[in-house]
């Protein structure tokens, strides 16, 4: 079901629907229901994001089920989505962690941030007050009762790791080295809820 809303903050800094617009929103839905500039700024920052994906005239060719965009002030900043199609056995068995890979039901990727955003948060303290709390919680619904695992880089570990695990994520098996990728990789999981 396609979502859009606004993210707020009151004079303490919680966010709440009402007052203190933060310029921040948020789409997310079914990749199916994207329209045409949705389309274009999950590509534009995706690619900016050093990943690669697939798109055949304007769509992604069985890669992305659900898909989830940050914007400030209309401009997007970032983006994640749940992977249609996914390779989390290569990362599994690279992490030394094969035996676990059947325990996971979704994978979440295509994260990317901008860096100048990657450690913004709407309030002090409050981990769903960082950006990347909301891209993971606007995927909820297709991740309602299951097991899920994120394949990030190093450097988006770093900037996260608070948040990843006040989420219930913690790290699985070893950091390994990436085909695609001239940095380090890493294997998040979190148990169904």
């Amino acid at each position: 079901m396609r979502k859009r809303r606004k993210l707020y903050e009151d004079e303490y800094g919680d966010e709440y629907e009402g007052s203190g617009d933060t310029g921040y929103s948020i789409t997310s839905g079914s990749f199916t229901e994207m329209d045409e500039k949705e389309i274009s700024d999950f590509v534009a920052l995706v690619r900016e994001g050093g990943k690669n994906l697939p798109f055949k005239a304007g769509r992604a060719v069985g890669q992305v089920k659900g898909f989830s965009i940050l914007y400030k002030d209309g401009e997007p900043i970032g983006c994640m989505a749940v992977k249609a199609g996914t390779n989390k056995q290569v990362a599994f068995r690279r992490a030394g962690i094969e035996d676990l890979e059947s325990q996971y039901d979704v994978e979440i990727g295509y994260f990317y941030i901008k860096k100048e955003e990657a450690n913004v948060r709407f309030s002090l303290n409050e981990v769903k007050n960082y950006p990347i709390y909301h891209l993971v919680d606007s995927l909820a619904s297709y991740c309602e009762g299951k097991s899920i695992c994120l394949v990030l880089r190093e450097y988006e570990v770093r900037n996260n790791r608070r948040i990843l695990t006040e989420m219930g994520f913690k790290k699985l098996g070893n950091s390994f080295s990436s085909s695609t990728y001239s940095g380090n990789m890493e294997v998040w999981g979190r148990e169904a809820r």
